[in-house]
């Protein structure tokens, strides 16, 4: 059997567990997202849509303009035929979203495959900072593009270590070092056994 989930976002991580449990079954099972887990998450197909997010502050702000434009249940009106399709219910909403799929094409058309992060000014990497560099590692890597640090602190090498992250984000001692691929940057301390 083959299975296809589709979700605006995988809120919970259940998406992995049933996609495992289904495949434990011998059947195949994906999973759709439109955009990554604001959790961290683990993504099957994740679509990347811009100008579309699952925080708080954006469901609310949609659901007053829906409201305004479909009637007292906003977001929840039940749309007809079968299976239900979607058409933008007023031309604000036209032109939201025509000025999003443009700012999508423009965005891939332009999309960097090979990047450098200069991370002098960083002081400390936070575990949301590590978590969006390994979302947008993820995403460059899909694209068969490549990411490189350099100029990372003693702490923030630190951190990367803690995390068992050395390997994946390896630090170059500058830009042109890291633009080329030459040697990374030794490590300010010894590596540790895992």
């Amino acid at each position: 059997m083959k299975i296809l989930y589709i979700s605006p976002e995988n809120t919970v991580g259940t998406l992995g567990l049933w996609q495992r449990i289904h495949r434990e079954r011998g059947h195949e099972c994906r999973y759709v997202t439109y955009f990554p887990s604001p959790m961290g998450f683990p993504e099957d197909i994740c679509l990347h849509l811009p100008l579309v997010r699952g925080a708080p502050w954006f469901v609310r702000l949609r659901n007053r303009i829906y409201i305004r434009t479909k009637g007292p249940l906003g977001d929840e009106t039940l749309l007809e035929g079968t299976p239900p399709v979607w058409q933008p219910g007023s031309l604000a909403e036209r032109a939201f979203f025509a000025c999003r799929d443009r700012l999508w094409r423009l965005y891939e058309s332009h999309f960097a495959h090979r990047l450098v992060l200069e991370m002098d000014a960083v002081p400390v990497l936070c575990s949301q900072t590590i978590g969006q560099l390994i979302l947008l590692q993820r995403r460059i890597a899909a694209q068969g593009g490549l990411m490189r640090l350099c100029g990372l602190s003693e702490t923030c090498e630190d951190a990367l270590r803690l995390c068992r992250l050395e390997d994946s984000f390896q630090n170059y001692s500058s830009r042109a070092c890291a633009v080329h691929g030459n040697s990374p940057h030794t490590p300010h301390l010894p590596h540790r056994p895992r």
